[in-house]
């Protein structure tokens, strides 16, 4: 790995700091050069408390305007080329879905050895009821991968879904995608997982969006708060304002102010939450592997959630958690329900989701399986 040059171009930069940062860390313990291009967190605080991780990480940033204007859109384009002029990586890893589109026909324009492609999730494009503007989407984005990419790109995916997606619709050939389970967790973090710590929480820990789950989630809270008003519904995420997804947070504020759920927004370190929390929920319509499933069984805590791609392979039904039909709140009520009524049986998938973590979902497991792909 030595003197190579890598660039990651991916939407938000808090997304890399949580699932790729330690990626990027151990190629750069090889000797690789490191240059993140993303859109830089409109908060000044959250933007400078990122931008020092970098910093002390020795890991290069240049911000990009990522937009749904079609103007900034051209913009984002000619950003993403001069960087890649100026900086002639040998191998560029391209992260969620716009950047995938962009990032590959720069790429190929500029005659880039290696390029990896990160699928995340299928996104917004790919889930909830189908529409033209869907349609469009998804045929675009496969022809793009299919028109630009070589016998040199590869695509990673998360789950099996995903990888019979990409097979199915002939976008890439069987020895160019490789399947590694989510970013992985730091279980030296999750060490003193004790129920003695748990109180009566239900926690939603993700981005406050309809493809989350966050209707379903807020349903089932108030019915099941009127059975159980000691127990708490938290909310654990930041509040969107560019996803198609997004909710409003006048919409947010009317269930907080009825008491039916509390927000804490955006946490960074969600340890000492999983551990407080007896139960974790996320009735989400699709995922890659979500890192908060991988989380809460790294902190031996149940899980609720959908028998969707991804949660199915992170959730293992009557196991580690109880996976449910998405959108269904009444089967969603009835499994959170059955988990606040047994304590014994929260410790018991709680324990299996703990070893199926160590298992599986250890960082450094995950980091390697990543890294040997750049060289």
């Amino acid at each position: 790995m030595s003197s190579k040059k890598i660039i990651f171009l991916v939407n938000e930069l808090g997304f890399f700091i949580s699932h790729r940062l330690p990626i990027a860390v151990k190629l750069k313990e090889q000797g690789a050069t490191i240059l993140i291009l993303s859109d830089q967190p409109k908060d000044n605080l959250i933007s400078l408390k990122y931008l020092k991780i970098l910093q002390e990480n020795n890991i290069l940033f240049k911000s990009t305007k990522n937009s749904f204007f079609l103007i900034k859109n051209f913009i984002y384009f000619f950003q993403i080329f001069y960087y890649i002029i100026r900086f002639k990586p040998e191998i560029i890893n391209l992260i969620t879905i716009k950047p995938i589109i962009f990032g590959l026909i720069v790429s190929r324009l500029c005659n880039i050895k290696k390029i990896i492609i990160s699928v995340s999730g299928m996104g917004f494009f790919f889930t909830g009821k189908n529409t033209l503007l869907k349609y469009s989407f998804t045929k675009i984005f496969n022809f793009i991968i299919k028109l630009f990419n070589n016998s040199n790109t590869i695509i990673i995916v998360q789950n099996n879904d995903d990888k019979k997606y990409f097979l199915k619709n002939k976008i890439i050939s069987s020895d160019n995608i490789h399947l590694i389970p989510g970013s992985g967790v730091n279980l030296e973090l999750y060490k003193n997982t004790s129920w003695k710590f748990a109180e009566k929480i239900v926690l939603f820990p993700a981005r406050l969006l309809k493809d989350k789950g966050i209707f379903e989630f807020l349903n089932a809270a108030k019915l099941l708060k009127t059975k159980y008003p000691s127990w708490i519904f938290l909310l654990a995420g930041s509040l969107e304002s560019n996803n198609p997804s997004r909710i409003k947070y006048s919409y947010l504020k009317s269930w907080v102010d009825k008491g039916i759920v509390q927000w804490s927004g955006h946490i960074d370190n969600m340890y000492s939450t999983y551990i407080k929390s007896s139960i974790i929920c996320l009735p989400s319509y699709r995922e890659g592997m979500p890192k908060s499933l991988q989380e809460a069984a790294s902190a031996a805590r149940p899980v609720v959630t959908t028998n969707v791609a991804g949660c199915n392979e992170v959730i293992i039904d009557n196991f580690t958690g109880i996976l449910v039909p998405p959108r269904n709140i009444d089967l969603l009520v009835e499994a959170i329900e059955k988990l606040i009524l047994d304590e014994e049986l929260c410790k018991k998938f709680g324990k299996n989701g703990r070893q199926l973590a160590i298992d599986k979902y250890d960082v450094n497991k995950i980091v390697k399986l990543n890294v040997g792909l750049y060289n």
